[in-house]
């Protein structure tokens, strides 16, 4: 698919008529060509044309509104996220699993992508049994120290200093709801030492209560385990789940935060945060006022350490519940949409807009624009590849709708070239294991495209990867698409997204083909803020 970008240009109209000004490239070197205006005449009937998942957009730069951009600080804001996974992104030693010294080859990549900060899985000393669930780290043994599959302590600070000098901020994966059974602390509250005793939840029997899986269903044996240590159970979803109920807990995770902060983390990802902490007995333990008090205090605390630290939560739910996190600015920097994900997929797959309309509805109208992370796929779900299939139109147009809809998009390793596989090794180039090792790769799902690689790619003008490091570009050189307020334009054609930016010196329209069908899609831009009266003139960028 041949991607179009439109630009809209205000120029000076004299008796004589218009005169359209020559124009400089931009900040980020795009240029722009005359394409006809915007007038009084096609205001509600703007009409454009448009390919199978073909994707237009627009920019106004005569019409602003300041009380539409958020102005205040949070560098996140601006930024284009790169998620990876260490085991699976670039092993440096041939031993078949990714490294700390293998990232730090490969993070030139990343600012070449265009993405300026990076959100690492889980990196903490955590247990493995052979499965590959167990491989993601999400139970850790100890939070002091690094997992010794990636390397040491100086190599992981090493990563992040030389990630700093090259302008990226490093995301930690903080998993505080549960931690691994063969930790430290597990055992020894297991046997009944003083310190630890407290940090997990037991009992003697199971408790009474409709007990249950924390977000509805299941029985209370799922959540309530029998050690044959001490003849009790404990409660637990995953793990040990620990005890936030208790001071000395809370204590040691905001210690654990503040030990990394120190050594250079920029911020945190919470795990399965909606967890936290039970008020049973019965199911549906999830965002619980409890788990919602402590969160504030957790947010509180580290700003106190480093104001300019970002948290982004894990609340795997509709963007209504995701919203309580925000606590009128007092809970996360940032919640991930998963709603925002399922949207993408369903609409591309149905080459409907309709999601997009209920998703934007079901929004709590407390809640700013900024504080949703975007994203189409991350390690806990199927690749967006394998959801809605190798079409290379739909996932441009994909790319499309994540680089230039309100909140931060975060990318996934392995998005940018569709690859296959949640927790795939990265594909560099077409040799043994596609580049990642020089050994056997410890997960060989996803094959050695000779054709789905990164070499392959970035040297085909037209792949998916030059379309995401185009857009990430342009997303970072154009503010509205960084702090713009949305609203979405009416158009009569249900296969067509089409959704206004309001910036504090211009705006930009975005249009998307989310079918396979070539459409001819009238625009009406009356409600979007722009005056019927006026005359737009408007540019695409070649």
């Amino acid at each position: 698919m041949k991607k179009i970008f439109l630009v809209i240009i205000a120029a000076v109209v004299t008796s004589c008529g218009a005169v359209r000004p020559d124009l400089p490239p931009n900040k980020a070197g795009f240029v722009y060509g005359n394409i006809p205006d915007l007038t009084p005449a096609n205001f509600e009937s703007y009409t454009l044309e448009l390919q199978p998942y073909e994707y237009k957009i627009i920019k106004i730069s005569n019409y602003a509104d300041p009380k539409e951009f958020d102005g205040t600080p949070g560098w996140w804001k601006d930024a284009v996220c790169y998620q990876l996974y260490v085991r699976s992104y670039y092993d440096s030693d041939g031993n078949g699993v990714g490294d700390f010294k293998g990232l730090i080859e490969r993070l030139d990549y990343i600012t070449n992508l265009g993405a300026n900060v990076i959100w690492t899985l889980p990196v903490f000393k955590s247990l493995h049994d052979g499965g590959i669930g167990r491989a993601l780290g999400y139970e850790a043994i100890d939070y002091y120290a690094v997992d010794p599959d990636y390397g040491t302590m100086d190599e992981w600070k090493a990563y992040v200093d030389k990630a700093h000098k090259l302008g990226i901020k490093v995301i930690m994966d903080m998993v505080i709801n549960h931690n691994a059974t063969n930790s430290e602390w597990f055992m020894a509250s297991e046997l009944g030492d003083p310190k630890y005793k407290d940090w997990y939840i037991w009992s003697k029997t199971i408790p009474a209560g409709a007990w249950g899986v924390p977000w509805g269903g299941g029985k209370p044996t799922d959540v309530w385990h029998l050690s044959k240590t001490n003849g009790k159970y404990w409660y637990a979803t995953w793990g040990g789940e620990l005890n936030f109920n208790n001071p000395a807990v809370r204590a040691e995770f905001m210690k654990i935060a503040s030990y990394w902060l120190d050594l250079g983390a920029d911020g945190y990802r919470l795990d399965a945060i909606r967890y936290l902490i039970e008020e049973g007995p019965g199911a549906l333990q999830a965002d619980t006022a409890s788990t919602l008090k402590y969160m504030k205090e957790f947010q509180a605390n580290i700003k106190k350490k480093n104001p300019s630290a970002m948290t982004v939560g894990e609340v795997w739910e509709s963007d209504k519940i995701v919203g309580k996190y925000y606590m009128g600015g007092e809970g996360f920097d940032q919640c991930f949409s998963f709603a925002f994900m399922y949207t993408v997929r369903n609409a591309l797959s149905s080459g409907k807009k309709f999601d997009f309309i209920n998703m934007l509805k079901g929004r709590p109208k407390d809640v700013p624009f900024y504080y949703y992370a975007n994203f189409v796929e991350n390690h806990d779900v199927p690749r967006l590849v394998d959801a809605v299939g190798k079409d290379w139109g739909r996932l441009k147009a994909a790319a499309a709708i994540l680089m230039t809809f309100q909140g931060t998009p975060w990318v996934y390793h392995g998005t940018e070239i569709a690859l296959s596989g949640s927790y795939s090794t990265m594909k560099w180039d077409s040799g043994n294991a596609g580049g990642f090792s020089s050994g056997k790769a410890w997960n060989s799902a996803g094959g050695t495209s000779k054709a789905n690689n990164i070499a392959a790619f970035k040297a085909d003008p037209d792949s998916l990867w030059n379309e995401y490091q185009t857009l990430i570009a342009l997303r970072k050189s154009e503010p509205a698409l960084q702090r713009g307020s949305m609203k979405l334009i009416a158009t009569d054609e249900n296969n067509i997204l089409a959704y206004l930016r309001t910036g504090k010196d211009d705006s930009i329209v975005v249009v998307v083909n989310l079918s396979k069908t070539a459409t001819s899609v009238n625009l009406n831009f009356s409600g979007t803020g722009l005056n019927v009266s006026n005359t737009y003139f408007l540019y695409n960028l070649k």
